[in-house]
């Protein structure tokens, strides 16, 4: 969100349920850098940014946000009987929490239908639409239809989900007429833990590592028109590159703090 290494901006630890931290007011945000340019902006899923009324995505640059605040392991679950440090899990649509502990089989289901709800209402001008999903985060819970379906139980199932999510949100985009024009970023936040037959191979190391396995993923960007299809980059970029190499795409200043991602707008595919 700020193009910085979680030290420069003082989070130095994964904020939990009622945690009096969050992200500090003062810094500039990737959705604020698109509000800038004129671009409604919203958030579905997964915020961990701070759960706190103050500290809620909408303060930082999204119009609106629908999901939860934290990962989907961070409520209420079987055995755990310490309610103050896991209290129920807030689903929350813009600042206010409208449903503990959501059925979190459903929840891919409704986050998609909040994109392309999202979507059809920003059809008449520029949008950035920040989709947290919530797979495949333990707990793993996917929609009965994939369960079914799936050679590789809960994971597969849940992998199969989120494929379903993307073709659906894609299929908007052309059914609108608006693909493109629009920039598809696709990635993932850390390597896999190893299990459910997954593998970082040849990579070495895996989730909670500082191996290459552990921070090394892959990430997909398609424009049609402007990138071509089936190419492949090299070159290593981190997650904190984003917002000046978005900010370079659509002439926007990064902000005018001193921030440690780099724009990465010449290794794009062109």
């Amino acid at each position: 969100m700020t193009g910085c290494y979680p030290p420069r901006i003082g989070i130095n630890h994964v904020l939990f349920p009622g945690d009096r931290q969050g992200l500090s007011r003062e810094e500039f945000t990737m959705p604020q850098l698109f509000r800038n340019a004129g671009y409604k902006t919203m958030i579905v899923g997964k915020w961990h940014c701070g759960d706190q009324k103050e500290f809620l995505s909408t303060n930082y640059g999204f119009d609106d946000y629908y999901g939860l605040p934290y990962s989907n392991d961070m409520g209420m679950q079987k055995g755990r009987e310490d309610f103050k440090e896991y209290p129920p899990l807030p689903l929350i649509s813009g600042d206010e929490v409208i449903e503990d502990q959501p059925c979190q089989e459903s929840l891919t289901e409704r986050y998609t239908e909040r994109c392309i709800d999202f979507i059809r209402k920003s059809k008449n001008c520029p949008f950035f639409l920040y989709f947290a999903q919530i797979h495949t985060h333990l707990p793993l819970y996917s929609a009965a239809q994939f369960e079914k379906n799936s050679e590789n139980g809960d994971y597969g199932a849940c992998m199969a989900e989120t494929d379903w999510s993307v073709a659906a949100i894609v299929s908007e985009l052309k059914k609108r007429g608006i693909y493109q024009d629009t920039l598809i970023i696709f990635t993932s936040d850390n390597g896999s833990r190893g299990d459910h037959g997954a593998s970082n191979y040849p990579l070495k190391g895996r989730k909670f590592t500082t191996w290459e396995g552990g921070m090394r993923v892959p990430m997909i960007m398609c424009w049609e028109g402007h990138i071509p299809g089936g190419q492949v980059c090299r070159s290593i970029i981190s997650h904190i590159d984003l917002l000046p190499t978005l900010a370079s795409l659509i002439g926007e200043s990064p902000g005018e703090k001193k921030i440690d991602g780099v724009d990465c707008l010449e290794i794009m595919p062109q």
